[in-house]
């Protein structure tokens, strides 16, 4: 195989990359479990949905090895309180699932079975009915049309965004120093942007659904650190204004809109010592600047989704060291010293 064959081998994976969404929706419906009540304490309850410990280890265990290497049993339980969050949605919003759009998806399915398994083989090795199939295919089939309705049906890659990332990465695609011509690589490209912008747009809709949720984790943690904030290991974020702050929320978040003055207080107290941005997840708008954005920068919404798995707000970032998933004491003023605090430390280890 050429090197420029296999570069764009290596280019097509990354365009058709599964998301971890894709992936939990894949294990929910290819490795379907029935859980027992009996001796099966909730790790999680979603807006009075349970997930049990043993839907959590079972599914977590049937994980393709490339994804659980990566994916912790923690993380991939907040991805299947994504999950229960989409479905519950869909069905807010009335979305259906047709008996005829059902069976379809389950012919499909059934195709996907080695040719040496019966149908029915495969679903007792599983513990599972063809009822507890096609419900769990339903349900797949919700998120899909959900995540159709709400994003895919906004989302328009027009041609001269196709030609502007080509352009800017034309070392991407350059072999020897010759350059795959533009009309090869477009559609992949395109492919590339849509699937970048679904993925933003479905973590930006996932922590719009978290916020106005209620999510109870077993055994969440005691607050420790400094206010509540735990130490990250990487390295501090700089900017030319100082140490950057990220803080995460959205316009529909009450005690984001609460926390909102002692952010203002200790921004201005510590000025040009740090750069704070206050990014509203469903706006876009940093409400730290006078201007009005329209969406969050690429850097910035990446640190969300590094530091942040459950999505929740709202969610602060201090340094790229220091992280915090909601407020933790009930007056303003100790929120206000607890900010203070670890800026301060910030400020020592900065030198």
């Amino acid at each position: 195989m050429t090197e420029k064959t296999t570069k764009k081998k290596l280019i097509s994976q990354k365009v058709f990359a599964l998301g971890f969404l894709i992936v939990v929706l894949g294990v929910i419906v290819y490795f379907g479990i029935k859980t027992m009540p009996i001796g099966n304490p909730a790790v999680a309850i979603v807006n009075g949905d349970a997930i049990t410990a043993r839907e959590l280890s079972t599914r977590y265990a049937q994980l393709p090895a490339e994804y659980a290497d990566v994916l912790s049993e923690e993380d991939f339980l907040s991805e299947l309180i994504d999950v229960k969050l989409l479905i519950q949605e869909a069905v807010a919003q009335e979305i259906t699932v047709s008996d005829e759009e059902l069976d379809a998806s389950f012919v499909l399915l059934e195709q996907q079975i080695p040719e040496d398994t019966s149908l029915d083989d495969f679903l007792q090795a599983r513990g599972l009915t063809k009822e507890d199939l096609r419900s769990d295919l339903r349900d797949q089939l919700l998120i899909n049309k959900l995540i159709n309705i709400t994003i895919l049906s906004s989302l328009v890659i027009g041609d001269s965004e196709v030609l502007e990332f080509y352009n800017t990465h034309l070392d991407e695609f350059t072999v020897d120093e010759d350059i795959i011509p533009f009309e090869q690589i477009a559609d992949p490209i395109r492919q590339q942007i849509l699937f970048e912008q679904t993925n933003s747009a479905v973590t930006l809709y996932l922590a719009q659904l978290r916020s106005s949720s209620e999510i109870v984790l077993n055994g969440e943690p005691a607050v420790q650190g400094i206010a509540g904030f735990t130490q990250i290991d990487e390295e501090l974020c700089k900017s030319d204004g100082g140490i950057l702050l990220h803080v995460f929320t959205t316009s529909t978040c009450e005690t984001c809109t609460w926390i909102e003055p002692a952010l203002v207080r200790v921004s201005e107290s510590f000025e040009g010592s740090v750069k704070m941005h206050r990014w509203q997840l469903d706006t876009g708008d940093d409400l730290a600047t006078e201007e009005i954005e329209s969406g969050i920068s690429r850097e910035a919404l990446d640190l969300f989704k590094a530091f942040n798995n459950e999505g929740k707000v709202p969610f602060y970032l201090f340094g790229c060291t220091y992280s915090r998933k909601g407020n933790v004491y009930s007056s303003l003023a100790a929120e206000e010293q607890g900010f203070q605090r670890v800026i301060e430390e910030l400020i020592v280890n900065n030198g």
